[in-house]
């Protein structure tokens, strides 16, 4: 290093050696809060390095940044460690059920909000912290998440650099302690300089005696700095690092809430998907307590409800990158300043007339703090216009499960009537579902359909049907199937009347 400039540089305006060995101890950097443990989510085990950064500098080792116990997501129930995204499950049916579960167990995870049965996801890859290439997904709040990620190798970085000043003040403050005891190098006996000019006399012993000046002014500029860094420079860095730890805690608790509510309507198809498969295979078997068409209705409600919940995700997830983005440029501005600070001091108070200090100095001045978020997007734009692979407007229609849209869970007539009920025997509005299996439902209205939960459901393949007085059918089931007992319905004429009769029979004689 070059020190021309230190010999013209006032004792009283640099502090002495002993001073900042002296002050050293206060000047360490302070231990930055714990991180939040989340065991359920993170799949790096917590690491035992300490920061170098923190009062106990580790010397026997050298520190990695990247094991960072740190990293470990904050703790949120609904936050799971999920699995790669899961392609569309496109199953053709056939005249067995050999899948009892069929439309999970894939679904089954409570995990993030999987893009199975809703829309296919857009493949990207990139590395986790462990090098391992794995998708890149976004909205899942876990340690694959490309937010997070993003934010975590930010603090790396910034980590990276807190613990390099730290061992750079450390080095300087070691100088300036080591320096002052090299003058013992240079003590003149009596006995020799009894032949030379006295001091002040611009003699020689004037010329060894500013050698020990020029030590002197070293060890104090070294002092100098080394009090710089521990004092702005590293706590400025560890600032940093607790805002990038803030905000992945906040990113996840902002999507908690809407992944916590898909992935309960997610269970809810999982288990109705399970239950469809059941019963064709009881069918098939000759046990008619269900109806598939049950099933059908129940995840068509709860695939429309999760098409709801995945609308706001989209709008939420959006809202949350744009924040996230703002974030990060902000903490690259400031980011930048900090080393731009760094290499200000250095140029002028440690290497002067360095060429190359000069430029990065230079280079500093010109950084565009938002180029790098405006990179990251464009590298992952497929993932992040579609986080979790959900669309700005999703269709419960674009679902694929196990026997949808089969014979299995058709329907094949509908309509309005009135069904006697009650212990007076009274006759109120109904609204019939005709099923090719061969069910008879009737529910309160028709919008009481999607509900998939009738009054009554009545197997009609082995019943009577007869005419009765006033547009009324009498259907009596016979013990054993579901609907046992007599139903009474009425029609608004007769022609309709003829229409169900012919319907249910069509049922009566080709099931069995």
């Amino acid at each position: 290093m070059k020190f021309r400039s230190l010999i013209s540089r006032k004792k009283s305006n640099t502090p002495s050696a002993a001073d900042v060995a002296d002050s050293f101890n206060e000047l360490k950097v302070e231990n930055e809060d714990q991180s939040l443990q989340t065991p359920e989510i993170s799949t790096v085990p917590p690491q035992e390095n300490q920061d170098i950064d923190s009062n106990t500098t580790q010397k026997s080792a050298p520190l990695n940044p990247f094991d960072d116990h740190e990293d470990q997501i904050p703790n949120n129930s609904s936050l799971k460690q999920a699995p790669p995204a899961e392609s569309l499950l496109s199953r053709q049916n056939t005249t067995t059920s050999t899948n009892r579960n069929s439309f999970a167990p894939s679904f089954r995870s409570s995990t993030i909000p999987s893009s199975t049965g809703i829309t296919k996801f857009k493949t990207a890859t990139t590395l986790n912290s462990k090098g391992i290439e794995v998708v890149a997904n976004v909205g899942t709040g876990n340690d694959n998440d490309l937010i997070i990620m993003r934010l975590q190798a930010w603090k790396h970085i910034v980590k990276a650099l807190s613990a390099f000043f730290s061992s750079q003040a450390e080095n300087c403050i070691s100088q300036a302690k080591t320096l002052p005891k090299l003058d013992s190098n240079l003590v003149i006996k009596l006995a020799d300089s009894q032949f030379f000019m006295d001091n002040g006399c611009a003699g020689v012993l004037d010329i060894v005696g500013g050698v020990k000046m020029m030590n002197k002014s070293m060890a104090d500029q070294l002092g100098a700095f080394s009090a710089f860094l521990n004092s702005e420079l590293v706590p400025q860095l560890q600032a940093l690092r607790k805002e990038i730890k803030n905000e992945v805690k906040k990113y996840c608790d902002n999507i908690s809430t809407s992944v916590s509510n898909i992935n309960k309507i997610q269970k809810d198809i999982d288990d109705e998907s399970i239950k469809l498969s059941k019963s064709v295979d009881s069918h098939f078997k000759q046990q008619y307590k269900n109806d598939p068409w049950l099933c059908n209705q129940a995840i068509i409600k709860y695939l429309k409800r999760r098409c709801v919940a995945d609308d706001s995700y989209f709008r939420l997830m959006k809202t949350e990158i744009a924040r996230v983005g703002s974030f990060d440029s902000t903490l690259n501005e400031r980011f930048s300043k900090i080393i731009h600070n760094y290499t200000q001091f250095t140029t002028k108070n440690i290497i002067p007339n360095d060429l190359s200090s000069a430029g990065f100095l230079a280079n500093l001045a010109n950084v565009d703090s938002s180029k790098e978020w405006t990179n990251f997007t464009e590298s992952y734009a497929s993932a992040l216009s579609s986080p979790m692979g959900r669309l700005s407007e999703n269709s419960y229609l674009d679902a694929e499960y196990p026997h949808k849209d089969s014979d299995y869970v058709a329907a094949i007539k509908s309509g309005s009537a009135e069904r006697e009920k009650g212990l007076i025997k009274s006759f109120s509005r109904a609204f019939l579902v005709l099923t090719n299996l061969g069910y008879l439902h009737s529910f309160g209205s028709e919008s009481d359909v999607e509900s998939a939960n009738p009054d009554v459901s009545l197997f009609i393949v082995k019943a009577s049907v007869e005419k009765s007085h006033n547009n009324t059918i009498i259907i009596k089931i016979p013990s054993g199937y579901p609907g046992k007992g007599t139903q009474s319905i009425k029609f608004s004429d007769a022609s309709e009347m003829e229409d169900w009769i012919a319907a249910i029979r069509s049922k009566m004689d080709t099931v069995s």
